[in-house]
C-alpha cells in the first residue's frame, strides 16, 4: 500500500505555490486585500470548528493554544468528533508556514522548530491523535493509523491556508518525522518541502537491524564491551537491584503490570539503545561504571539511561498506550541485542509492543505500512 513511504525524505522545490495556496475569490473581508489589517485572532475565530484557548505575546510572535474539531474517522466525517490540540506561532500571514506534525503530545510552551526559526516563519504544531488532550471520548483504537493522522494534518492545512498564503513546509522529530513523511505521502499537495529530523522506521515488531547496529557498529568495541559488562552485572545482581525499582513507589511509580523484576530486566536489555540514542548529549563512555561498583551506583546508571520509572512503570505504560498500539499494528519497533545475556534472562522475547497496553484490543501488525 505504501511501498515507497519513506523515500520522500527531504524534498525542497521551487515553482508555483503549493496546491490550495491560490488567492481566494471569497468577497469577505478576511479574504480580501484588506485582510492583513484584521487582527489575527479575529481571523482565526472565522475558522469553523476552531477554539482559541489562549493568546499571548511572545518575543517576536503571537502564540496561540487552540483546539480544532476533527472527525474520529475521516472516511466517515459525519460520525463522532474529537478536539485536536494545536499551537500556532504567528508572525505574519505572508511569511512561510511550518507545519510541525507531532508524534505524540504537544508542548504547551512555544518551541520553534529549526525551519521556523531559520525562515522566521509561522509554525502550526499538531498534536498526534490519541495523545495528550487529543483523545476521542470513545477510544476506537482502529482509528489510530498513519492515514488517519495524515488526514488530521491535511484537514488542518486546508483550514489555515486561506489565512496563510505563503509557502508551506512540514517538519517533525522522530515519530513526528514519520508523521510528516506519511502526511506528505498521502497528501503531497499540502506542502512544498518536508524536513524530517529523524523518523521512526522499523521493519517488524523487533527490527533486527537495530540489534545488529548496537551489537557491531555503535561507538567503538571497548565502549560496547563496557556496556555489556554493566548489563551482565545488573542481571547477575538483580535480587539486589530489584528493591531500587520497588522503591520508586515513593515517587509515585508502581510496577503492577510488568512487575519490578521484569521491568528491571527490560530496562537492562534496552540500556544500549538508550545509551547510544543520546550519546554525547547526556553521557559518554567515560560515564559507564565498572561492573563491580556498588548496587546503588549500578542502578543509578541504569536509571539514568534506561529510566524504568518513565518507560516501564504502570504510569508510563498507560501514558504510552497509543505509541505501543501504533508499534504493534503499523510502526513496529527496535530489536535489542540479547545473545550475550541469554543465560541471565528470565523473560526473553517478551519486550515487544504487542504485550503492552492497550489491553483487550485486537492488534494485527501490518508489515507493509513502512516498507521501503
Amino acid at each position: 500500500m505504501v511501498g515507497a513511504l519513506l523515500t520522500v525524505g527531504l524534498m525542497a522545490c521551487g515553482g508555483a505555490p503549493a496546491e490550495g495556496a491560490e488567492l481566494s475569490t471569497d468577497a469577505s473581508p478576511l479574504a480580501s486585500g484588506t485582510a492583513e489589517a484584521v487582527d489575527i485572532r479575529v481571523r482565526l475565530e472565522s475558522i469553523p470548528g476552531l477554539t482559541i484557548l489562549s493568546d499571548t505575546e511572545e518575543n517576536g510572535f503571537r502564540f496561540f493554544i487552540l483546539d480544532y474539531e476533527q472527525p474520529v474517522d475521516h472516511r466517515h466525517p459525519a460520525g463522532a468528533r474529537f478536539q485536536q490540540r494545536l499551537s500556532l506561532m504567528h508572525r505574519s500571514t505572508s511569511a512561510p508556514m511550518v507545519l510541525d506534525t507531532e508524534g505524540a503530545e504537544l508542548f504547551a510552551e512555544p518551541v520553534p522548530s529549526e525551519p521556523a526559526d531559520l525562515l522566521q516563519g509561522n509554525q502550526l504544531a499538531v498534536e498526534h491523535r490519541f495523545f495528550g488532550t487529543s483523545r476521542p471520548e470513545s477510544l476506537d483504537w482502529s482509528k489510530l493509523t498513519v492515514w488517519q493522522a495524515a488526514a488530521d494534518a491535511h484537514r488542518v492545512a486546508e483550514a489555515f491556508k486561506p489565512l496563510y498564503r505563503g509557502r508551506w513546509l512540514s517538519t517533525g522529530v522522530f515519530k513526528g518525522g514519520t508523521a510528516a513523511l506519511t502526511h506528505r505521502f498521502f497528501f503531497p499537495g499540502d506542502v512544498v518541502a518536508t524536513v524530517p529530523y529523524s523518523a521512526h522506521h522499523a521493519r517488524g515488531l523487533t527490527d533486527e537491524r537495530h540489534a545488529r547496529f548496537l551489537r557491531t557498529q555503535a561507538g567503538d568495541a571497548a565502549c560496547r564491551e563496557k556496556l555489556e559488562a554493566v548489563q551482565r552485572a545488573a542481571l547477575t545482581r538483580r535480587e539486589a537491584l530489584r528493591p531500587f525499582v520497588e522503591a520508586l513507589a515513593e515517587q509515585g511509580f508502581t510496577f503492577d503490570v510488568l512487575g519490578a523484576d521484569r521491568a528491571l530486566e527490560f530496562a537492562v536489555v534496552e540500556l544500549p539503545f538508550g545509551f547510544w540514542e543520546f550519546y554525547g548529549f547526556y553521557w559518554s563512555c567515560d560515564d559507564i561504571p565498572a561492573p563491580d561498583v556498588s548496587d546503588a551506583e549500578l542502578f543509578g546508571f541504569i536509571s539514568f539511561v534506561a529510566a524504568p520509572e518513565f518507560v516501564h512503570s504502570d504510569q508510563a505504560l498507560e501514558a504510552s498506550a497509543p505509541l505501543y498500539y501504533q508499534r504493534a499494528t503499523q510502526l513496529g519497533g527496535p530489536g535489542y541485542p540479547q545473545a550475550h545475556l541469554w543465560p541471565l534472562l528470565r523473560y526473553p522475547g517478551q519486550d515487544v509492543a504487542t504485550r503492552y497496553p492497550p489491553y483487550g484490543v485486537p492488534k494485527h501488525y501490518e508489515p507493509w505500512t513502512l516498507v521501503v
